[in-house]
Parts: structure tokens; sequence; C-alpha cells
């Protein structure tokens, strides 16, 4: 399990730890900080929900590419009050 070097980077990352530990992706949220190597892979994976941190930007929060872009985890937790489980 998660012996490829490339960790994250890699293919089936996110597949992989889905399948080991049993999680349904349903009910999964991925929280980093690099959209095109968390975020994205987590959601062609079949995470539900792909969120990305950037303190930046001004928004405190929108919709992208099918992921969530927050500029805090304080927005974050906000946002988790109303999001579906």
């Amino acid at each position: 399990m998660y012996q490829d070097p490339r960790g994250k980077f890699a293919p089936s990352y996110y597949p992989d730890i889905l399948k080991y530990h049993g999680f349904d992706p349903d009910t999964v949220m991925m929280v980093g900080d690099e959209p095109a190597h968390d975020m994205l892979p987590a959601l062609r994976a079949g995470i539900r929900y792909g969120i990305s941190i950037d303190r930046k930007q001004p928004e405190k929060w929108f919709r992208k590419d099918g992921g969530i872009f927050v500029n805090s985890l304080d927005v974050l937790a906000e946002l988790m009050k109303d999001m579906p489980v």
C-alpha cells in the first residue's frame, strides 16, 4: 500500500486509499492546496468533495472544476455545516 514513490502524484494514489480503507468516496472530503495535484485527482477518483485552500484569494469561497475553493479553514468549517453527508 502506498509504495509508489510518487506519492500523491501517482494516478492510483486516491483510488488505493479508498480501496485499502474501504471508504465510500461519496462520504470523503480531500483538502489540499495544490488543485492540479490533489483536488482534481481526488475528484477523478470519485471523492465527493475536493477542497482547495488559498489564503490569498479574495473570495471567501467559490466552485470551479468540480471543486470548492476556500480562503480559510474557518470558511470551510462554515460550509461543512450545510454539506450533505
